[in-house]
């Protein structure tokens, strides 16, 4: 399935969001709880809504609908990383090919995550 991958340093979307909620990106307008523009990733449409495994019930059906809307949509789940678990897998891209470090590789962490489309965030650095 496919997913947006989404640097939680750069993350701007829906403030407050409660826990156990579904947040999906899509290239079109979508119905949700909560619905928003932003980031182009996917597309720049965003909705959120509970997880259907965290209700019961009727909010359960209506929770499953709104995912199946979703799928129909096009829309692909949000999913959350960072810099330290990019880094990771980085580091493990390195060690795919023999080098142990960047230095060795001839590249920045910063650099290899962005060829593998990763979303690193450079971090600003404050005087």
């Amino acid at each position: 399935m496919n997913e947006v991958l989404v640097n939680r340093a750069d993350w701007t979307g829906a403030p407050g969001l409660p826990d156990g909620w579904v947040i999906v990106n899509a290239p079109r307008p979508l119905t949700g709880l909560e619905t928003w523009t932003g980031p182009f990733r996917h597309g720049i449409f965003y909705a959120a809504g509970p997880d259907p495994s965290t209700v019961t019930g009727f909010d359960r059906e209506q929770a499953e609908g709104r995912v199946a809307s979703w799928r129909s949509d096009d829309a692909w789940p949000v999913v959350f990383t960072s810099n330290a678990e990019i880094e990771q897998r980085v580091l493990a891209k390195f060690a795919e090919y023999g080098y142990g470090s960047a230095d060795e590789a001839g590249i920045t962490i910063a650099e290899q995550a962005y060829s593998m489309g990763l979303p690193w965030h450079e971090e600003e650095v404050s005087a």
